[in-house]
């Protein structure tokens, strides 16, 4: 979306109402910028203030927002909400890699799930859910979908990007994107589904912990799938 060019980004600007205001544990690797805003109303205040210029994209996690957002049900509407999801077996083993101590709730399939729920129930609109498995596979075709579900102009140029180029407001956390860093677009991804399913099982062999996790998030995974399924049918039929 940042290379569209028509849309103010926002890089996890929750982030900061749930690892700093509400601290229920530290970030590895997060450089807290003290000038941004923490509590739940005042990031939604730099919401505004972004809007008023242009459309605002904002990437970030449905943990960090669920349930505080639930007192909010204009939210529901006042944003386009977009679902990514991606094989528990791969983002798991890959969040590992740079903090073993992470939590169910990082894991962050069943709060996406629940977000899904809510925004569907009071919106009455199903919110589109893309496949990161789609997006790698067929990125074109992907964001396509992504366009078509918010009413934005084709954008083929958005797929690529200045390798080792870092935007601002991922200075804090950029050590956690230092593999797109060291690239110029999406890449697809090396391992196939078997072999991702491999290497978390021995991962998990060496911490079991991972496989309670795993479980724990299997259902909203699934049920999420289900949903983004149909929607790419539906989309590739079109296409």
């Amino acid at each position: 979306m940042r290379e569209r060019g028509d849309c103010d980004c926002l890089h996890e600007p929750f982030m900061y109402f749930y690892y700093v205001h509400q601290a229920p544990k530290k970030m590895p690797y997060f450089q807290i910028d003290p000038d941004h805003p923490v509590t739940f109303k005042d990031i939604l205040s730099h919401f505004k203030t972004c809007a008023i210029n242009k459309p605002v994209f904002a990437k970030d996690m449905a943990y960090y927002v669920v349930p505080k957002i639930f007192d909010y049900p204009e939210l529901a509407t006042l944003f386009n909400h977009v679902f990514l999801i991606r094989n528990p077996h791969r983002s798991i083993a890959s969040y590992f890699q740079l903090d073993q101590e992470i939590s169910s709730a990082e894991i962050g399939l069943n709060a996406q799930w629940e977000l899904f729920q809510w925004v569907y129930q009071t919106s009455g609109n199903q919110p589109l859910v893309l496949s990161a498995e789609h997006v790698q596979s067929s990125p074109l075709s992907a964001t396509e979908q992504l366009w078509d579900y918010l009413e934005l102009p084709a954008c083929n140029g958005a797929l690529e990007w200045k390798q080792g180029e870092v935007p601002k407001d991922w200075e804090q956390v950029s050590t956690w994107h230092e593999k797109t860093l060291r690239t110029s677009g999406i890449q697809k991804e090396k391992r196939n589904e078997a072999s991702a399913i491999q290497h978390f099982q021995t991962l998990a062999s060496r911490h079991p912990r991972l496989t309670q996790l795993l479980a724990d998030h299997s259902f909203a995974y699934q049920s999420l799938k289900a949903v983004s399924e149909t929607q790419w049918a539906s989309h590739t039929a079109q296409t």
